[in-house]
């Protein structure tokens, strides 16, 4: 039988992305929080301007981001969506098979250590 093998940070991609820089844009309703961007420099044949797309690489790119896959993503909006009164935990699951694609044997990894509760719309909101 293969021993399931556990992932470390180390085994995650981490860093920029060539050609590119990603920069964070702030808005009125966010307060604190920014949007992620990201500025992709085209050829200088092609005489044009970067390309500026929504980034959705999330923390993995940012290289002042502490990557810690055990503890898993900061929870940046979890105290605005709990302040907003409009969703309500409740009891998760179990991991499934499908979840995970059906992967077994040697593609099979443990369940993610750190588990939080799901939140669900209360009441028609």
């Amino acid at each position: 039988m293969n021993e399931i093998r556990k992932p470390t940070t180390g085994d995650v991609t981490l860093g920029a992305l060539p050609a590119s820089e990603k920069f964070f844009v702030g808005g009125e309703r966010l307060g604190a929080h920014k949007v992620p961007m990201r500025r992709i420099f085209v050829h200088e044949s092609a005489k044009e301007k970067p390309l500026v797309v929504y980034d959705t690489t999330g923390a993995y790119t940012d290289p002042a981001a502490h990557i810690d896959i055990e503890a898993g993503l900061p929870r940046l909006r979890g105290e605005w969506i709990i302040a907003r009164g409009d969703t309500e935990e409740y009891p998760a699951r179990p991991v499934q098979l499908q979840d995970n694609g059906g992967a077994t044997g040697e593609k099979l990894v443990p369940e993610f250590p750190s588990l939080h509760r799901p939140r669900r719309a209360i009441g028609g909101k």
